[in-house]
């Protein structure tokens, strides 16, 4: 949902989005080219932080929100139309699967004397490696 929805309902302007759907479920998607992760890492545990903490408004009220008005023209009907289809050509292109890994955690990798990051960075690299056999182009920010 957040990675791939259908495109029309966010802005991907941000360094930082926070996107809550009405079933209470959120995600965050985050571009670090201004910001490295360690910083995104602690914005969500302070947020986190925040909504458990009973003192806190757990609601807050917006009065007299305003609503923006779009002029579109002709020729942003044609812009709006061309990046449409480029979206949908390029999600039609993703192919998603996730696995859930539940036979042991950070807790015990670290148990091992690993860094947990450093284990999963370097089983991804062994997974490539062994899908390609070759190892692919690597980037771990610090």
């Amino acid at each position: 949902m957040l990675l791939l929805d259908e495109g029309t309902n966010r802005w991907f302007d941000k360094t930082l989005q926070f996107i809550v759907f009405k079933n209470g479920r959120a995600g965050l998607i985050a571009e670090h080219a201004l910001i490295d992760a360690t910083v995104v890492s602690r914005v969500l545990t302070d947020a986190l932080a925040l909504m458990a903490s009973p003192q806190e408004p757990k609601e807050v009220t917006i009065t007299n929100p305003e609503k923006l008005k779009f002029e579109i023209d002709g020729k942003m009907e044609t812009y709006i139309a061309d990046a449409t289809a480029f979206y949908k050509k390029m999600i039609g292109e993703h192919h998603l699967h996730t696995n859930v890994f539940s036979d042991y955690g950070a807790s015990d990798i670290k148990k091992m004397g690993f860094s947990p990051d450093a284990f999963v960075q370097m089983s991804i690299q062994y997974a490539y490696r062994k899908m390609t056999g070759h190892f692919g182009a690597t980037y771990e920010s610090v």
